[in-house]
């Protein structure tokens, strides 16, 4: 049994993500099939808010127009643990959103910079967290081989272990 609240595991949640320049972003593609990609994230907010930049016309964007929802994973190597989350999506091509979070690295990406009409910003705002880290004590039994996940009920965080065999567990 997980012996942490849910504001300390957001809070770990957080903590393992902060300097994370990298994750991976899955998306549910048309024909059924999970497409994820490696992408730079550009803001990983106290709230688990993560922001991050990409084309319109990436196969990405199509897949989060039609289904709404993205996955995005982190791995924590100085733990070596990972947070997993995801929810809705916001896409949006406002440029003082793109210029406030523009780093000179995207330049190789987008060479005509953050006013490139297909550059877009895209934001995730989580619905659920997922978490392990076996030198936090985020490892539910047994033996440490399944993780903690949190899903928002109205303004707070409920917390259930994922194991399949657990009452709560999702």
């Amino acid at each position: 049994m997980l012996h942490h609240s849910s504001s300390s595991l957001f809070h770990q949640a957080y903590e393992m993500i902060a300097d994370c320049h990298l994750c991976f972003v899955a998306t549910l593609g048309r024909q059924g099939h999970i497409n994820s990609r490696v992408v730079e994230t550009l803001e990983r907010s106290p709230d688990l808010t993560v922001r991050f930049m990409t084309d319109r016309k990436t196969r990405k964007i199509a897949d989060i127009v039609e289904r709404k929802r993205v996955s995005l994973s982190f791995l924590c190597l100085p733990d070596r643990g990972y947070v997993s989350l995801g929810g809705a999506i916001e896409v949006t091509d406002d440029l003082d959103m793109k210029t406030l979070l523009w780093k000179d690295s995207l330049l190789r990406w987008f060479p005509d910079g953050p006013q490139d009409p297909n550059v877009v910003c895209v934001t995730c705002r989580p619905d659920w967290v997922e978490t392990w880290s076996l030198s936090r004590g985020i490892a539910p039994p047994p033996r440490g081989l399944n993780s903690a996940r949190l899903s928002r009920r109205g303004t707070g965080w409920e917390i259930s272990e994922t194991h399949p065999n657990r009452v709560g567990a999702s």
